[in-house]
């Protein structure tokens, strides 16, 4: 590798580094997990970084790199990182101590838990990693309606399994 692309690598690196890294917190759920993954991520990009065409932007070609090992390890956790991003959410007279956080958030996390992993995914790069409708459709090679369409179906879902099941979430 050239001195050039080992710059570049290495700028990429230090400018998604903390996106990649709570991309992977955001599925995994598990912070070791997502470091784990995240150093992946880094190290297959890495290996196939002088195959990189530019077709797409590289910071979207890391992303779908993270994606995907982020995809292959979910099995070897249960958590799901989404219902970490809860910890301002308040009771209904506006205080909720610590055990009450931490209680809603582990029964939104095991609602997430119930999704498809693709539903899993959309909710948690649009709104953990703030990725654009844009940015998701690129991400995961798929049109801009499908990102709005899968986005829409998963508020949905999760909306329909906190009702069924943990009514007391929304009351």
């Amino acid at each position: 590798m050239s001195r050039r692309n080992r710059a570049a690598f290495e700028r990429l690196m230090q400018q998604s580094w903390p996106r990649v890294y709570r991309l992977c917190l955001g599925l995994l759920g598990d912070p070791a997990a997502a470091e784990e993954a995240s150093q992946q991520a880094f190290y297959q990009a890495w290996q196939a970084w002088d195959g990189f065409e530019g077709r797409s932007r590289a910071d979207t070609w890391l992303y779908r790199i993270a994606l995907n090992v982020c995809r292959r390890s979910y099995g070897r956790t249960s958590a799901c990182g989404l219902a970490d991003g809860m910890d301002s959410v308040e009771g209904p007279g506006g205080e909720s101590t610590q055990l009450e956080r931490s209680e809603r958030q582990e029964r939104v996390r095991r609602a997430l838990g119930r999704l498809p992993e693709p539903q899993r995914e959309v909710l948690s790069l649009f709104y953990l990693d703030g990725l654009s409708g844009k940015d998701l459709a690129d991400l995961l090679d798929c049109p801009l309606g499908t990102v709005w369409s899968r986005l829409h179906h998963a508020r949905q879902a999760l909306e329909d399994i906190i009702r069924n099941e943990f009514e007391d979430l929304i009351a």
